[in-house]
């Protein structure tokens, strides 16, 4: 972006940096598109788990997903866990799964649980 002296120094907010901050903005999704394009390319058919209309993401489907990764001998990280990609639709929808063994009732009862429901309900909203 070019911005000349004359609007540079008339206007009201700091437009430079009001238009990087922009760029940066559009800069990280795009970068985000093309890193869930890639993931979602680099998946097999034997672990897409695909929801219909009105399904809602829960614990078990998390679930489901790990078994389908092992069953196909997926690598876990270096931790042992799985990574994937969500939406924070999709989170909204696995931290309001209130059925016995979902997400909230295995969380709830220790207090690193609860540190991560907390914070998980924080990031949902800072990204809204």
């Amino acid at each position: 972006m070019s911005f000349s002296d004359i609007l540079i120094e008339t206007a009201i907010d700091p437009i430079v940096e009001n238009a990087a901050k922009e760029m940066g903005y559009r800069a990280a999704i795009t970068v985000n598109s093309l890193t869930s394009s890639a993931f979602e390319a680099a998946t097999t058919t034997a672990t897409n788990i695909d929801l219909g209309d009105n399904e809602f993401f829960s614990a078990a489907t998390a679930r489901q997903a790990v078994m389908s990764l092992r069953g196909v001998n997926a690598k876990p990280k270096n931790d042992g866990m799985f990574y994937g990609i969500m939406h924070p639709f999709v989170g909204f929808d696995l931290l309001n799964d209130n059925t016995s063994g979902g997400v909230i009732d295995i969380l709830k009862h220790v207090q690193t649980g609860v540190d991560e429901l907390v914070a998980a309900c924080r990031d949902i909203a800072s990204s809204s």
